[in-house]
């Protein structure tokens, strides 16, 4: 391991943020107000991170990534949904105390194109308020994101009164207080009473702890998936190969599309039913664990479908009629007719169901189920009796006997001796 200062692109690709370098930190902007003195930007507190053994990745936690523990964001009793997140942060030297907190103004989330956007304009980014992501030791603010999709239950009145600036977008709310903060009511003091400070303080130590805890646990474990990244993307492609068999088998049997799993370009990261999830022994042995079980359900699946082999035997003797089955074994379609009865079989997963329709209506339908004692006998004879099947103890059939003759002479002619040979 090395500790190296990325390229800004290095810091794009591996934060997933529009990033710009300083001489001692990388900064990138959350929120464009109406001017830079209302836009909030958020820089790390180094330039420096740890590189993979050949020094080409970053191997350190994504430091824009909010932590929550347990806790923390009910303890502020300001309502905030589970959809909140929150970094630990302080103030720079251009951040000032008169944050903007007028909940009217609409201000815009920065992306990269409109990253893009103010790198071609002559935006400062210098002027923006800044603040630290800073470990929860030396932390003093938290900033809050609340998505206002899920903000029925927030206490804009304590906010409103507590916060020490508000950014309002059109799809969250970011607000700042002191680590620590709790909502309460004022105005009962008495010369007893503890400072703000001191309240908050007491409150945010537990926080601080198991924070700190929780990230170095999770730096830990960064360092080892590094190490084992090899290893771990050779077992992704093989469950990635078998899972695409497994579920492609699996589709064609039931007859529905079932969710895919594949890799990034970089295959680093897994790709499951369109969302992505980082590659980690964690990550593998959840979609090895559904593969297991996708196996058992094709295994299931075939020794449901081979009780249905007998039946399916019978249907392949060149029967001309519409068949369904629920496996995907044999499907056969036939157009209906226009007069006269039509019959089709569907080979469902218990029993086979002969049905006869005249003019688009049911008139009659037969099941016949796999378990029972000589079922495919009687599904056999059934077909028969409806002329879509030929009688097989004679081998031949009643339509080939010409009008006007009789049957002696049927019986004798060439034709039936040789159709008997």
């Amino acid at each position: 391991m090395c500790m190296k200062r990325p390229t800004n692109d290095e810091m794009v690709l591996f934060t997933g943020r529009p990033c710009f370098g300083t001489k001692h930190r990388f900064g990138s902007p959350y929120i464009k107000g109406k001017t830079p003195a209302e836009s909030l930007i958020l820089y790390t507190n180094t330039d420096h991170f740890r590189m993979d053994h050949d020094g080409e990745k970053i191997v350190d936690l994504n430091p824009y990534e909010p932590v929550l523990c347990r806790g923390m964001l009910k303890s502020m009793e300001l309502g905030l949904s589970e959809a909140a997140t929150v970094w630990w942060v302080k103030p720079m030297s251009n951040f000032g105390s008169d944050a903007p907190k007028d909940m009217e103004d609409i201000c815009e989330e920065v992306d990269k194109k409109l990253m893009s956007e103010l790198m071609c304009s002559d935006w400062d980014f210098l002027s923006m308020r800044a603040l630290e992501l800073t470990p929860p030791c030396k932390a003093t603010q938290w900033l809050v994101r609340q998505p206002l999709a899920d903000a029925n239950r927030l206490r804009w009145d304590a906010l409103k009164h507590d916060a020490l600036g508000i950014w309002k977008t059109t799809e969250s709310v970011y607000f700042m207080v002191p680590v620590g903060y709790r909502s309460v009511f004022r105005g009962l003091e008495d010369e007893n009473d503890i400072t703000d400070e001191a309240f908050y303080e007491a409150n945010a130590q537990k926080f601080r702890d198991t924070c700190q805890q929780m990230l170095d646990a999770l730096a830990d474990a960064e360092r080892r998936r590094s190490k084992k990244l090899p290893e771990l993307q050779a077992s992704a492609a093989a469950v990635v190969e078998e899972f695409a068999l497994v579920t492609e088998a699996l589709a064609t049997m039931q007859g529905t599309e079932l969710p895919r799993l594949g890799l990034d370009a970089e295959n680093e990261n897994f790709i499951f039913n369109g969302e992505s999830e980082r590659l980690t022994e964690g990550t593998l042995e959840k979609f090895t664990s559904m593969l297991s079980q996708l196996r058992e359900q094709r295994q299931e699946l075939k020794a449901c479908s081979r009780r249905a082999d007998g039946f399916r035997e019978i249907l392949r003797e060149n029967v001309k009629i519409t068949i369904k089955d629920v496996y995907g074994v044999l499907v056969q379609t036939m157009p209906a007719k226009r007069f006269g009865k039509t019959v089709e079989v569907d080979l469902q997963s218990e029993e086979a169901i002969i049905t006869v329709l005249k003019g688009g209506e049911v008139k009659q339908a037969s099941h016949f189920r796999y378990d029972e004692v000589r079922s495919a006998d009687r599904f056999n004879a059934e077909l028969e009796r409806l002329k879509v099947k030929q009688r097989e103890d004679y081998d031949y059939d009643y339509d080939d006997i010409p009008h006007g003759s009789s049957l002696f002479a049927f019986f004798s002619s060439k034709q039936f001796a040789t159709r008997k040979a």
